[in-house]
């Protein structure tokens, strides 16, 4: 339909210069659709891979980082990746009942879709008040997950990098 388009106002360029007309500059804007975001799965070069046999996930993160998994009731995660010397990082969580609230339409928030893991599609939310990026992936065979940084922290620069690298492990039930 838009090369149609572009070949009608092409032919009445033509048609107006042919005619004596001086030229007109013709320029076709075309709104692109809202696009579903997928980070590239490509950790960097020398980043280190944290396996969580009881999650059934991998994950990657900057070498030197401290990964400090917890269980909870219900088959819950509670994992943090930490920078060396820091207190503050990437926060992972998994659980099988429902997320904590909705964050779409909240004041201050924006949020879009995103791509993990394959082929599952989650929502990526910035709170523009509070600093926090909140990614949740729900509805996998092995839970709901809930990715979390600051925007504050040294940790966000690499936040896309390590929500791009989560993997889910085959054969988990």
């Amino acid at each position: 339909m838009a090369k149609l388009f572009l070949v009608a106002l092409a032919i009445l360029g033509l048609s107006l210069v042919a005619c004596g007309q001086r030229e007109v500059a013709v320029r076709a804007v075309t709104t692109p659709p809202v696009p579903v975001t997928t980070p590239s799965a490509r950790p960097p070069a020398g980043w280190e891979i944290y396996i969580s046999q009881y999650g059934q996930f991998a994950i990657w993160h900057p070498p030197g980082w401290v990964a400090r998994e917890a269980h909870g009731d219900h088959r819950s995660i509670h994992l943090t990746l930490t920078p060396p010397r820091t207190s503050s990082g990437f926060v992972l969580e998994r659980k099988f009942a429902a997320l904590d609230g909705d964050r779409q339409g909240l004041p201050n928030v924006y949020c879009h879709k995103v791509r993990l893991s394959g082929s599952f599609t989650g929502t990526h939310c910035a709170d523009t008040m509070s600093g926090v990026v909140v990614t949740t992936l729900t509805d996998t065979p092995q839970g709901n997950f809930t990715f979390q940084a600051s925007r504050r922290s040294g940790v966000f620069r690499q936040y896309e990098q390590i929500l791009a690298s989560f993997k889910l492990l085959r054969g988990a039930a």
